[in-house]
Formats: C-alpha cells, structure tokens, sequence
C-alpha cells in the first residue's frame, strides 16, 4: 500500500534527492546505514547537461600502451576489434550532444570526455551529502566510505571495460571518512592489501559490533 513517487532527471541528481530526503527522516535515535550506488560512470557514458561540454577542449591521447602489443599473447591482439578491445563496437556511438559540437564524434576521445564528466555529477552528490550531514552535526558521528567496485581498462594494453586483470584495472578507490580512526589529523595511506570483501568486518569493529562467524575478509581497523 505504499505510495512510490517517480522523479524524472538525471539519474546521479535524483537518487541524491532521494537519498537526502532519507537521511532527514527520524530514525529514532537508532544508528542507520546507508549505500548509495552511482551509475554514472558506466557505459554508455552520458553527462548531465550542465557538464555535457565541460571538457571538450582538452585532448585525449591514447594510453602508450595501446599498441605496445608486440609481446602480447595471440589473445589480447584479437581483442582489438571485439567488444572489448579499442577498435571494437563500444566506441560507435554519438554522445547525446548537437551536431555541431566537437565533442560529438565516434572515437575514444569523446568516450573518455563523456565518462570524465559523469564523475563531475558524483562529486556534486558526495559533496551534497558531506554538506547536509555537516549542517546537522553529524558528520564526526558518520562513517563514510567512497569505494569503487572493480577498475576500468581505458585503452591501456589496447582493452577497454573490467574483465582483465591487468594492473591498470586491479586497484579501486577505498576512502573513509571518521574522526578518531587516525591518530594524526592528517589523512593517512594505507599501502598494504585492502579488499572488498574486508568492509564488511571493518564497519563491524567500527561500530562495536561483535563479529559474524565465518565472515570474508578481515577488519582493516588496525591499520
């Protein structure tokens, strides 16, 4: 019987609307958590409008190792023109621009550009959520963590997409955010291994909470 509202808009804006009007709820003096998952930098790329030209002059190359491929098994080469790979399919596409922009071609510049500003629309949002919890005082009682799920081959090797673990694409984002998990003000870098899978028991020890039995991962706490 619930009523569901349908908002119409640039998905990255809307679900920060939407996920905004949740954290002024009341939740009743309880601890809550929230995931917000974006969308925005997956293919195909299409930045909201206020960003669909922020970087048409700046010139993307290659990565050099694009066509580096002289050393490469049989399989990489063969990718070239697949789905997968920096002739195939992925890049036939006009972004959603007029005519006249130079931004609105077929070729992986304009792809690179068009997933650069969709990143523009998620820092919009994670700043709009760090303001709010600020105004409320609640940001020092907040942990935040800003991770991706998997990386992302942009032509390096001559692949594009996340299916090859290859060093370029290995490594995602993990930052977090909670006073007193540092000793120092400053913000620290972890150089050893983190996991995905180590969040889970990592937010569990945040929160003094016991451990689950048989859990993956492990606590990065002591870190």
């Amino acid at each position: 019987g619930e009523r569901r509202e349908v908002r119409k808009g640039y998905y990255t804006t809307v679900v920060t609307d939407i996920a905004l009007d949740w954290l002024q709820r009341d939740h009743g003096g309880k601890p809550w958590m929230m995931i917000l998952g974006h969308k925005a930098t997956h293919s195909f790329y299409t930045p909201e409008p206020k960003y669909a030209h922020a970087f048409d002059d700046v010139k993307v190359s290659y990565p050099e190792s694009a066509f580096s491929l002289d050393d490469k098994p049989t399989w990489i080469k063969e990718r070239l023109s697949t789905w997968h790979g920096i002739y195939g399919p992925l890049f036939e596409w006009r972004k959603n621009f007029p005519d006249d922009s130079p931004a609105a071609v077929k070729d992986f510049a304009a792809m690179t550009r068009a997933y650069w500003s969709t990143l523009l629309s998620v820092d919009d949002s994670v700043g709009r959520l760090y303001e709010l919890l600020r105004q409320r005082g609640e940001l020092d009682n907040t942990i935040i963590v800003f991770m991706g799920d998997n990386g992302l081959l942009n032509g390096e090797d001559g692949m594009v997409d996340k299916r090859t673990m290859h060093e370029a694409s290995i490594r995602i984002p993990m930052l977090v955010r909670y006073p007193g998990l540092t000793a120092a003000t400053q913000p620290k870098v972890i150089e050893k291994q983190v996991l995905t899978i180590d969040m889970a028991p990592s937010l569990l020890e945040l929160c003094g909470a016991p451990p689950l039995a048989n859990i993956h991962g492990k606590s990065w706490v002591s870190l």
